[in-house]
């Protein structure tokens, strides 16, 4: 699997492109491609994708999002 982060984000398995679907679980394979091989607290994921204005319902979120990506992936 290859993930390009330089411009617009692409996942390509192989020759085949992955479709990661919406903003959000883009925004958030993005960070953690750019933090490979290494673990990121959720606090700074959270800040990555919402900023200083995180839903009320943040960790449920965050866990849709990850669900999405490990479906794509």
């Amino acid at each position: 699997m290859r993930i390009g982060v330089l411009g617009p984000l692409q996942v390509n398995r192989g020759s085949t492109a992955v479709d990661i679907g919406s903003p959000k679980p883009r925004a958030l394979l993005a960070v953690l491609a750019l933090h490979a091989n290494r673990p990121v607290q959720v606090d700074t994921l959270v800040d990555f994708l919402w900023g200083t204005a995180p839903p009320a319902a943040v960790t449920a979120s965050m866990h849709s999002y990850v669900s999405i990506l490990r479906r794509a992936l």
